[in-house]
C-alpha cells in the first residue's frame, strides 16, 4: 500500500484510509528515511500523476522547495489526511521546519533542520539528487538540498542538481518523478547517469560534519571537543562551513551576505571537519593559512579577523564565537620550545602576539589577573620570564613553565610589620620611580622574592593592594637600575593597562585619556612611554611627593600647579607637561 516503506497495514490504518477516500490521495504515502516535507509531496504528487505541487500548498506563489517549505505554515492534520499517512499529523509534524517570525517572512535567522538550527538560506530552492542512492531507494533526501553540502553523505557521491541532457535545474515543482527530468521526460532516467565520488583523502572528516545535521546517523556532538559540547549541532556544522568557506575564499564580496547561503568544496570541509575533530589545536595550525586568504588582505579589523567575520555573518552564538575565539589565539604547543619563546628574538612577531593575545583570552588567566590586581597583559611577560606559575596548562606548556596557582609564588614572599603610618601601594611606587621603556613587573616580582624590595601586608581586595612600601630607599635604589626587556614594547595595550602603568583606575583613564587611546597614539607600551615622556598625571606627582617625605592632596598638587603656570596637555588637562613639573617640583 505504502510504497516504498515498510509498513504493516492495521486494522486501524485501513480504517483512516477507508474513511479518507475522497480526501487523500489514490496511491498514500509515508517519509522514507531521510526525507523532508518536500520530498514526501514531491514523492506523492509524482506517484499520483499530478502535473505540478501546487495543490499541497495553497495560497503560496512560490514553487514548492526546501527554502519555500521553510517559510510556509502548514496545517498538518489536513495534510496528513491528504497524503493518506497511516496515522495522521504525527507521522509528518517532525519534518516541519520550526522557524522563528523573521525566518518565515525574509528567509533569514534559523530553521530547525530535524533537530538542529540552521540558517534557512542553507535550504536550496532546486532539487538535488544522488543517482547511486535512487538506484537503491527511489527518494530524494533533505540533506541533499542543503547548500552547503555538494556530497551524499552516505556514499560521498557528488549531487546532480541539473539534467545531464538539456542541463535545465532540476526542481519540485514539476513531479515527473524523483529520478526523472521533467522537461526531458519518462524516456530519461536519472538513475542512469551515477556521479564521480568526492575526493578528498579524509572521508572520515567528511563524516564527522556531516553527522552534525544527517538525520539519519546519530548525532556527533558527543564526539568533540569539552569546549564545543554545549553547543548546537547546527551551530557546530556551520562553523565547519564557515572555516571551509573561508579556506575557498567564498565570503570576499562581504560575510553577511554571502555565507548563509554558502556552498563549500568538499576539500575544504573535510580540512575545516579535521580541525573541529582535533579541537582547539586543529583550528589553531590553521591559523596562518585562514588569514592569509583573500578577504583578509588590505582590511582592518578592531578583534582577530576571524573572530570578526563571525560575528559579521549574524548567525552564530556568543558561544561558539567564544570557543572559536579561544582556539584562534592558541598557540601551537608543538611548534614553541623553552628556548624559542624565552630568549630575546627567538620567535616571530607573530607568534609573541598569538601568545599574548592567547594570555588575554584565557580564563583561568583571566582569574588570577582578578585575584592578583596585575592586568593580563602585564602578566604576560611575567609567564614568560618564569618567575611565577601559569594557570593556564596549554599556556605553561607553550612559555616551558610551571603550571599552578600564584600562591605558590605568593607563600613565599615575606612582607614585614608596619612601623611608618606613611606608606604607599606597590604600583603607585613602581608607577612614580620607573617611566623608562619596558614591562618592568617581571623584575618587580623578581625583587620581591628575592626579598630586595621590602614591604608591609594590609588587608584589602587583591593580593597586589595588600602590600605597602614604607621603606622607600631600597625601592628607589632598585628601580633606578632596572632594564626589563623591550622584546614587547609593541604588543597591544588595553585600557586596564594603562591605568596600571599609570597608578589609575580605568574609568580615570576612559574619561581622562579616551582621546589619545581612540587615536591610537597610546595603544602599544613604546607609545605610553612616548606620552609618559611628554606628560605625567598628577597621581604621579601625589606619589614622588609621598615618596619625598612631603605628601599632600591631589586637589592641592594641581591648585598649586596651576598657580605656578604649569602647562596641560592639550586633549587631557588633567596631565601636566613633565618638563615644566620637574622645574618646580623641588618648590612644592
Amino acid at each position: 500500500m505504502y510504497a516504498g516503506a515498510k509498513i504493516q497495514i492495521t486494522p486501524l490504518m485501513a480504517n483512516r484510509l477507508i474513511a479518507l477516500i475522497g480526501t487523500r490521495l489514490a496511491l498514500p504515502v509515508s517519509p522514507l528515511p531521510g526525507e523532508g516535507l518536500a520530498d514526501v509531496i514531491f514523492r506523492a504528487a509524482a506517484i499520483n500523476g499530478l502535473k505540478t505541487t501546487n495543490r499541497f500548498m495553497p495560497g503560496l506563489k512560490r514553487p514548492l522547495s526546501h527554502n519555500s517549505v521553510a517559510m510556509y505554515s502548514f496545517d498538518f492534520p489536513a495534510l496528513a489526511d491528504f497524503l493518506g499517512t497511516p496515522t495522521g499529523a504525527d507521522d509528518i509534524a517532525h519534518l516541519d521546519y520550526t522557524r522563528t517570525t523573521l525566518s518565515r517572512r525574509a528567509g533569514n535567522g534559523p530553521f530547525n533542520f530535524f533537530g538542529t538550527y540552521l540558517p534557512c538560506k542553507q535550504l536550496i530552492n532546486h532539487r538535488r539528487i544522488a543517482p547511486r542512492s535512487l538506484i537503491k531507494s527511489n527518494h530524494s533526501k533533505a540533506i541533499w538540498q542543503i547548500s552547503a553540502l555538494q556530497f551524499d553523505p552516505l556514499s560521498h557521491e557528488l549531487l546532480l542538481e541539473r539534467c545531464p541532457v538539456c542541463t535545465d535545474l532540476l526542481d519540485f515543482w514539476h513531479p515527473a518523478g524523483v529520478s526523472r527530468c521533467s522537461a526531458c521526460g519518462p524516456s530519461l532516467d536519472l538513475r542512469d547517469f551515477p556521479q564521480e565520488s568526492v575526493q578528498c583523502g579524509d572521508p572520515e572528516a567528511l563524516r564527522f560534519v556531516t553527522a552534525f545535521i544527517d538525520p539519519e546517523v546519530e548525532k556527533s556532538v558527543d564526539k568533540v571537543h569539552d569546549d564545543l559540547r554545549r553547543l548546537d549541532a547546527g551551530q557546530l556544522f556551520m562553523l565547519c562551513v564557515f572555516v571551509a568557506a573561508v579556506l575557498d575564499d567564498e565570503l570576499r564580496n562581504g560575510a553577511r551576505r554571502c555565507f548563509t547561503g554558502v556552498s563549500v568544496s568538499p576539500l575544504s570541509l573535510s580540512v575545516a571537519g579535521r580541525a573541529v575533530m582535533n579541537w582547539p589545536n586543529g583550528l589553531a595550525c590553521l591559523h596562518e593559512r585562514l588569514v592569509g586568504t583573500e578577504i583578509f588582505r588590505g582590511r582592518s579589523f578592531d578583534r582577530h579577523p576571524l573572530e570578526a567575520l563571525l560575528r559579521q555573518t549574524k548567525i552564530f552564538q556568543p558561544a561558539t564565537i567564544g570557543a572559536a575565539r579561544t582556539a584562534m589565539h592558541l598557540p601551537r604547543v608543538e611548534t614553541f620550545t623553552e628556548a624559542q619563546v624565552v630568549q630575546s628574538g627567538a620567535t616571530s612577531a607573530s607568534s609573541h602576539l598569538r601568545l599574548h593575545k592567547f594570555t588575554k583570552r584565557s580564563e583561568a588567566v583571566s582569574r588570577m589577573s582578578k585575584a592578583v590586581g596585575i592586568p593580563r597583559g602585564v602578566l604576560f611577560e611575567c609567564f614568560l620570564s618564569r618567575l611565577i606559575p601559569c594557570p593556564d596548562a596549554k599556556l605553561a606548556e607553550a612559555v616551558g613553565g610551571d603550571h599552578g596557582p600564584f600562591s605558590t609564588f605568593a607563600r613565599g614572599l615575606r612582607p614585614r610589620q608596619s612601623r611608618n603610618k606613611v606608606s604607599l601601594s606597590v604600583r603607585g611606587t613602581v608607577s612614580a620611580l620607573y617611566n623608562g621603556l619596558g614591562n618592568p613587573w617581571p623584575l618587580i616580582l623578581k625583587g620581591l622574592q628575592q626579598g630586595l624590595l621590602p614591604v608591609t601586608k594590609v588587608e584589602a581586595d587583591d593580593w597586589l593592594r595588600t602590600l605597602r612600601v614604607e621603606e622607600f630607599q631600597p625601592w628607589i635604589e632598585y628601580c633606578h637600575d632596572l632594564q626589563p626587556s623591550t622584546d614587547f614594547v609593541n604588543l597591544p595595550i588595553d585600557y586596564e593597562e594603562v591605568g596600571f602603568y599609570l597608578d589609575l583606575e580605568m574609568g580615570t583613564v576612559r574619561s581622562n585619556l579616551g582621546p589619545y587611546c581612540r587615536e591610537a597614539e597610546i595603544k602599544t607600551l613604546e607609545r605610553l612611554h612616548n606620552f609618559r615622556t611628554m606628560y605625567l598625571p598628577v597621581r604621579e606627582i601625589y606619589n614622588r611627593l609621598v615618596i619625598g617625605g612631603t605628601p599632600r592632596s591631589e586637589w592641592l598638587i594641581s591648585k598649586q600647579l596651576n598657580q605656578a603656570g604649569v602647562r596641560c596637555s592639550e586633549k587631557a588637562t588633567s596631565y601636566r607637561l613633565r618638563a615644566d613639573v620637574n622645574q618646580i617640583l623641588d618648590t612644592l
